[in-house]
């Protein structure tokens, strides 16, 4: 809009009107003359939590509540029979939800903005002058969801892999820009880059942190790779350690860590950043806990398509989210040809920690390549699992442990659950705990997912979490009599996160059968939560997942959008290795009064 004429609309009634047509009345809200409108605002819900603060309290914020705009409106008539009419129709608009207040200010170059109405009410202020001059003054009362939204949903949509003219996935281009075996494009800020086993390294020379910096000849045109890769890691001596904090800039500008993941090269980390259409500079900086480290790199490439964790049948993705405040929307996974099976979807806020849930890739050895499996691997529990998992990956939280799992036998098999923290290879002390728990196994040799059992990681504040290692061990409580692979194990933080489980059923998608897709839709002012499966990509056949086949859902928190981008895994156990399931979330971006274009 380039003009600066405020409108009003609410529900059927353009209240910046003139008149009706059609009708002897006319009703007007005031608002649009400069006066009578309230918009009120968001009201805060605020605790005080106990503390041992002298002075002052620490206040912890649970949300915000409803807003109640006002709108004062006249009504003008031919007869008092008109007013009459006038009135009846405010009041079909009154007390009904989804009746929303469309809203433009009077400043230009500004979009209307949406007032979700939840009840309301209208209130008559009676003047007999006015009466006699056939006009009345009513006040409109709207109690209103906290933040205003846009107009129009928007669609956040993961990436998937390309697929030819026949319909064939495309195999994933990666371009190797540098192996670190040469320190000609590396230059860095806090000293000479120098070579070191099989990478390019740079000391702190005593300062806390380190810096390295590739230089292309010339810029990249990075359009088909739009994904970057590095493989580093941080060393004390002869010790490989964690960073206490890593960033990474492209042409000088952070870019967000989509994600860290153990590398192909041994002790490496491996770190996954989007890259922009041209780019020129890349550098990797990282934090110390102490000083005289160095920071190594060994690889950096740019790919078409990011790296899954094991296998395509468990996804990681990060999804911009817009707005300036958090939204909810309707989260929807599926797949061109095959049906999910069953269906893990975790969301977390992107808060640039290098958190993942799976732990498959924290296990040392090489575990057995099994079929069938979303890591690509299984570990046979007659020899216990152990998961080394970096203390700073681990966000504090509450955290719910879930595995899959096959059986040789049907029935309840104990499982042990062995959770502790170690700095340098030593347990600390208190900070070992151990839990039987015993999971029942459907069916004979094949995988399933369980619960096992919540906890706090990790087990004890740490002053430094980049310098310790959280161990967790799953194993079987009888090793001589237990038969269970253990495919993989998840950690989800559900302090800052939400899960839900959906079983699609397997085998040749129909309709009213195995599902190639599944919906997840928040609550509304008109709508309770509810969770879908079909078939159809218009869900003209989906169904709610409790009542059809595999039809086990579990749910732990709601799913939040906050912006800047959000963070989504997923699993997918019916799909093929190397064809994953697509992920979007649709939305309207809320804002605290002013949507920006």
């Amino acid at each position: 809009m380039s003009d600066s004429t405020a409108t009003l609309t609410w529900g059927d009634l353009d209240l910046d009107e003139v008149g009706t047509p059609g009708a002897t009345y006319e009703i007007v809200a005031l608002a649009t003359e400069g006066e009578g409108l309230e918009l009120g605002n968001p009201v805060p819900v605020e605790v005080s939590l106990r503390s041992l603060l002298q002075d002052g309290s620490i206040v912890f914020s649970q949300g915000h509540d409803n807003r109640e705009p006002k709108i004062v409106i006249r009504v003008t008539g031919a007869t008092g029979d008109a007013l009459a009419q006038a009135e009846s129709a405010l009041m079909r608009q009154v007390g009904r939800p989804r009746v929303n207040l469309t809203w433009r200010s009077v400043t230009p170059f500004v979009v209307p903005g949406v007032f979700e109405v939840v009840t309301s009410s209208l209130d008559y202020d009676y003047v007999p002058d006015r009466e006699h001059a056939l006009s009345r003054l009513y006040v409109i009362r709207l109690v209103c969801l906290p933040w205003v939204r846009s107009q129009d949903l928007v669609v956040s949509s993961a990436p998937v892999p390309p697929r030819d003219g026949a319909g064939d996935l495309v195999e994933p281009v990666f371009v190797v820009l540098d192996d670190g075996s040469s320190t000609a494009r590396w230059s860095s800020t806090t000293g000479a880059p120098y070579t070191v086993g099989n990478g390019t390294a740079v000391s702190d020379g005593g300062r806390n942190s380190a810096d390295l910096i590739y230089s292309a000849p010339a810029p990249m045109d990075a359009t088909a790779t739009p994904y970057l890769v590095l493989d580093f890691k941080v060393r004390a001596g002869s010790q490989t350690v964690n960073p206490k904090s890593l960033t990474v800039k492209i042409d000088g500008a952070t870019v967000p860590v989509q994600s860290t993941s153990p590398s192909l090269f041994a002790t490496y980390t491996r770190v996954l950043v989007p890259a922009p259409a041209t780019f020129r500079t890349v550098q990797l900086v990282a934090a110390f806990a102490s000083r005289d480290q160095e920071l190594i790199v060994t690889n950096l490439a740019r790919g078409s398509f990011p790296p899954s964790a094991g296998t395509d049948r468990q996804t990681f993705r990060r999804l911009p989210i817009r707005g300036s405040v958090r939204t909810q929307g309707s989260l929807r996974v599926e797949h061109d040809t095959d049906a999910l099976g069953d269906v893990l979807v975790y969301t977390w806020a992107d808060d640039g920690s290098s958190y993942l849930p799976p732990l498959s890739s924290y296990r040392p050895g090489t575990p057995l390549a099994v079929t069938g499996t979303v890591s690509g691997s299984a570990d046979n529990l007659d020899t216990p699992a152990v998961f080394d998992a970096p203390a700073a990956a681990l966000p504090d939280g509450d955290y719910h442990l879930v595995i899959r799992a096959r059986s040789a036998t049907t029935g309840v098999v104990p499982l042990v659950v062995t959770v502790e923290t170690q700095i340098g290879g030593t347990t600390l002390d208190s900070t070992v705990s151990t839990a039987t728990v015993d999971v029942t196994f459907d069916a004979v040799d094949t995988f399933e997912i369980a619960p096992l059992l919540s906890l706090t990681l990790p087990t004890v504040r740490l002053a430094n979490p980049g310098a310790a290692v959280v161990r967790l061990t799953v194993a079987a409580a009888d090793p001589v009599t237990a038969a269970v692979d253990l495919d993989e194990a998840w950690v989800f933080n559900t302090s800052i996160g939400s899960l839900t489980q959906v079983g699609c059923g397997t085998g040749a998608p129909t309709p009213g059968g195995p599902s190639r897709r599944c919906w997840i839709k928040p609550e509304t002012v008109a709508e309770k939560p509810t969770i879908l499966r079909g078939d159809a990509p218009d869900a003209s056949d989906a169904f709610y997942a409790a009542a059809g086949v595999g039809g086990s859902i579990d749910s732990v928190g709601t799913h939040e959008l906050r912006p800047d981008a959000m963070n989504v895994f997923t699993v997918t156990t019916g799909t093929g290795i190397d064809s994953p399931a697509s992920t979007e979330v649709e939305y309207y971006p809320r804002w605290h009064t002013h949507p920006v274009t």
